[in-house]
């Protein structure tokens, strides 16, 4: 695809040298975010190596001011949470939340308990009032904050086995979603963060796999609107998937891969997330109500695409503000890998 589209190198800055890992763990694009900006500022998160000669990584969160001209990076480091797995899937997510200023984080997870902190109020909305610390946030937390409610699958069962933590502002709120169950054969969940009460709820389970699971290439907010989209993955059996102590999943390929992945999927909602939608605008789940999205969902697949076909998950998308929906997804064709860019054009 052709295109007179240049990209010029406005300025270059390091955060800290690139973990020591066989299998990459820093900006991967399936972290929603790495690297957010809000209010003038920006904030980026990373995991650092604890010292020169160790293998155990920290979590670590910089900022800086990006208003007319790029500021320095402040950065922070938690030391009481050491990441140790060689895992790429273990990846950090931030997200802000507009309403209250509050900042969020995810980290460290394949299909793992939830590891999650968050700051005070303020310091995304104020930030030369708070000075950039450790102290501003949480210590890690197994369980959402302020999350009672059993919901449909059991408070238990909701937060240990989180994959793919992804953070998305709408309107005054967060939206938190992650994937629960392992690769083939997992479901995507929805909690929404109020900015009045500073606490979670469940919104419910939106995409469910059956025999597979999806892989959204992320979520995202514009005009009103949540947009997703992605592929499908679909489950292979192997020995030992059954049980709960295994961590066979963990393995970076596996009969599990990216061979298995097809189709391309689009949903949307108009409401935060409380009901779906297909790209006709016909209702697909109503949560509120306990339905989800299912793989068989009417027109809920837009491109059919063959198992074998190269598509890797969780690629790229993008919603603008003219309403258009715009998704980068690669496939073999004729042999030869190829990037497509496949568009829902406004009113479509």
């Amino acid at each position: 695809m052709g295109s007179s589209c240049q990209l010029t190198l406005l300025a270059k800055s390091e955060l800290a040298p690139d973990a020591r890992r066989e299998h990459r763990i820093n900006a991967n694009s399936f972290q929603q975010d790495a690297l957010t900006t809000f209010s003038g500022w920006q904030y980026a998160c990373f995991y650092a190596h604890k010292d020169a000669d160790s293998d155990v990584l920290l979590v670590s969160l910089a900022r800086r001011p990006v208003g007319g001209s790029l500021g320095s990076w402040e950065t922070l480091t938690f030391a009481d949470y050491e990441q140790t797995a060689d895992d790429g899937h273990n990846t950090i997510s931030i997200g802000v939340c507009a309403g209250d200023g509050s900042i969020h984080v995810s980290f460290d997870h394949h299909c793992d308990p939830l590891h999650y902190r968050m700051s005070v109020q303020g310091v995304a909305t104020n930030p030369a009032a708070h000075q950039w610390t450790p102290s501003l946030f949480s210590p890690t937390h197994n369980q959402l904050p302020g999350y009672t409610r059993t919901g449909q699958l059991g408070i238990e069962k909701l937060f240990l086995e989180t994959t793919y933590p992804r953070f998305l502002r709408v309107d005054d709120d967060l939206l938190l979603s992650y994937r629960i169950g392992i690769a083939g054969a997992g479901s995507d969940h929805l909690f929404r963060y109020s900015s009045k009460t500073q606490s979670y709820s469940y919104v419910g389970q939106f995409l469910t796999g059956v025999k597979n699971n999806p892989y959204i290439n992320g979520i995202s907010y514009a005009g009103g609107r949540i947009h997703v989209s992605g592929t499908y993955r679909g489950f292979v059996w192997y020995e030992g998937v059954d049980d709960p102590e295994a961590r066979l999943h963990t393995v970076q390929a596996g009969p599990n891969g990216p061979e298995n992945n097809h189709n391309l999927f689009y949903v949307n909602s108009d409401d935060g997330g409380k009901t779906f939608n297909n790209t006709r605008g016909e209702r697909l789940a109503n949560l509120e109500l306990g339905e989800t999205v299912f793989p068989d969902g009417e027109d809920l697949i837009v491109f059919d695409i063959p198992m074998n076909s190269g598509i890797l998950n969780q690629e790229a998308q993008a919603a603008d503000g003219d309403g258009g929906f715009h998704v980068l997804n690669r496939e073999n064709e004729s042999s030869k890998d190829r990037e497509s860019v496949r568009e829902r054009m406004r009113g479509a």
